[in-house]
């Protein structure tokens, strides 16, 4: 049993080019039966992470390795396949000897940045090349960088009480003069800890929170790839679903605006004044902290669902635009020769 091994990753569209190449090349093979195909995760394995990822696919046929753009190249893999011993797809069965066809040269080694350039296909160099190695890390760890950023803006708030309480102004006071900026601050509407009050609103701590920890779950559902449990996360929000779940932050802060949730008195003909002091302020617990949490929560959530999938969509295809993936050529026919 002859065995060809597909180094990949989840959430990758060359990959899957990849794989569907690999298939459609076994597919021809006199004797499919006779190779087995496996395909390894590098995100599996921290070596194979290190020594692949900016390489794949790899595909490597009997301990000969094909690294991207040539794992994409059918007529590449066929020759790697023909120097594993099997006949040249399409040969006519005869009794005579067969010339044993001369095997491919060895494949080059693995190049330290594998995508191909216009203009020779030579990686350019000085700015442009800084540039270039920019945007490919931008690409590749983009969401490493946003989740990072989202973190540290939803958690700074929270320090500032902290900071101010250890009486480390030097470190509050920034804190809260660059949130003035994001959030009016009102001590009515902010949570505080210690009794110093937390740098921005509640809404605003349900919104940054819930991007965070969204930007989280995606994080986890890319690494799990489309087979995975989290797949959902993968496909954008509709834009239908994001506005439905927008909606409740846009009624809860136009009434806000325009004064009709002072007293909240609509709430309180609705349900007959059963829950007495619920409605009334805007306190941690009350029918407006209700209100700014959850429509905060449907916004965070939807921003995530709807940007994240496309940012992704974005750097694969701008990936494709650089490096084209080749489309495989029609197999001749082989012409009939005449009966005897």
């Amino acid at each position: 049993m002859r065995t060809i091994t597909l180094y990949s990753k989840p959430n990758c569209p060359l990959c899957d080019h990849a794989r569907y190449y690999l298939r459609q090349v076994l597919a021809e093979q006199p004797d499919p039966a006779a190779w087995t195909m496996d395909e390894v995760s590098i995100l599996d394995d921290q070596d194979l992470f290190a020594r692949y990822r900016e390489l794949i696919p790899v595909v490597v046929v009997e301990g000969l390795p094909l690294v991207a753009p040539a794992s994409l190249d059918v007529d590449r893999l066929r020759q790697a396949i023909r120097a594993a011993g099997t006949p040249p797809i399409g040969a006519a069965p005869t009794t005579e000897a067969q010339p044993v066809p001369p095997a491919p040269a060895p494949a080059p080694p693995p190049a330290a940045y594998p995508y191909a350039y216009p203009y020779g296909g030579a990686q350019p160099k000085g700015v442009l090349g800084a540039l270039d190695r920019m945007g490919t890390g931008m690409s590749t760890h983009w969401l490493f960088g946003v989740n990072t950023l989202v973190g540290i803006f939803a958690t700074l708030p929270w320090l500032a009480p902290i900071f101010a309480r250890l009486g480390w102004w030097g470190l509050a006071d920034p804190i809260y003069t660059i949130y003035m900026f994001f959030c009016h601050q009102l001590p009515e509407r902010a949570g505080s800890l210690f009794g110093y009050q937390v740098a921005y609103c509640f809404r605003n701590s349900a919104i940054y929170t819930t991007i965070f920890l969204t930007g989280l779950l995606y994080a986890l559902a890319r690494r799990q790839g489309p087979s995975g449990p989290l797949a959902w996360m993968l496909k954008p929000l509709s834009l239908r679903v994001f506005a439905l779940l927008i909606l409740p932050i846009a009624i809860d802060g136009l009434t806000h605006m325009f004064g009709l949730r002072e007293d909240n008195a609509w709430f309180d003909l609705l349900t007959g004044g059963r829950f007495g002091d619920f409605s009334v302020g805007d306190s941690l617990g009350t029918l407006n902290w209700w209100l700014r949490i959850i429509s905060g929560v449907l916004f965070g959530f939807a921003i995530v669902r709807l940007l994240y999938p496309w940012i992704q969509v974005a750097f694969d295809q701008s990936r494709q635009m650089i490096w084209p993936v080749p489309t495989p050529a029609p197999t001749p026919a082989q012409p009939v020769a005449p009966a005897s």
